[in-house]
C-alpha cells in the first residue's frame, strides 16, 4: 500500500495466467546458501518490450547461519519493500541502468519500513568510492540511494517515481 497508494507507483504488471494468477508471483526458496536475501526478474518470453511484468524470489527463512549478524524480520521486511519496487520498475522500463534499478529501491526500503534504516549499510561503499562514477557496476550502487533521500527531502518523494515515469511510457 505504501508503494502503490501513498507513493503513487503504478500496480505491477499483470502475467495472466502464469505462476497460477494475474497476481503477482512471490516464491520462497532457500537463496541464501547463495548469499541472497532476494531477487526479482521479469518473466522471460517478452521480447523488447520496456514495459514487462516481473516475479520475485524471497530467502525462505533469512537464517541467521547463512546471514551472520542480521535481524531477520527487519531484513524480511526491507527486501520485500526492494524487490517489489524492483517488479514495479519493470512494469516503467525493464532495460533502465542498474544504478537507478538499486538507488530507486533501497530508497524504497526506507519509505515503507522508516524504522529500519538498513541503507545505512552502503552508506560507507558510496561515500568510499567518490572517484567511481554511479553508474558502476558494483556494490556501490545501493549506497547511491542516498542520492534519492537527497532529492526527495528537498523536491518530495514523487520526483523517484517520476524519474520512472518521464520517457517510459
Amino acid at each position: 500500500s505504501v508503494e502503490n497508494d501513498q507513493l503513487g507507483w503504478q500496480p505491477p504488471l499483470s502475467d495472466g495466467s502464469r505462476g497460477g494468477d494475474s497476481r503477482t508471483d512471490v516464491y520462497l526458496a532457500n537463496i541464501g546458501v547463495q548469499g541472497l536475501f532476494g531477487y526479482s526478474a521479469p518473466d522471460p518470453g517478452q521480447g523488447l518490450s520496456p514495459h514487462q511484468f516481473a516475479y520475485l524470489v524471497m530467502d525462505n527463512d533469512f537464517s541467521a547461519q547463512e546471514f551472520p549478524g542480521t535481524m531477520p524480520l527487519p531484513d524480511l521486511e526491507v527486501t520485500f519493500a526492494h524487490e517489489y519496487n524492483h517488479v514495479l520498475q519493470f512494469g516503467y522500463s525493464a532495460f533502465q541502468d542498474l544504478w537507478h534499478f538499486e538507488d530507486s529501491a533501497v530508497w524504497m526500503e526506507d519509505q515503507v519500513y522508516p524504522d529500519v534504516n538498513d541503507y545505512l549499510r552502503y552508506v560507507g561503499a558510496f561515500s568510499g568510492n567518490t572517484k567511481l562514477p554511479i553508474t558502476a557496476a558494483d556494490r556501490k550502487v545501493y549506497g547511491d540511494a542516498v542520492i534519492n533521500h537527497w532529492l526527495s527531502g528537498r523536491y518530495g518523494p514523487n520526483i523517484v517515481r517520476d524519474s520512472w515515469v518521464v520517457g517510459n511510457s
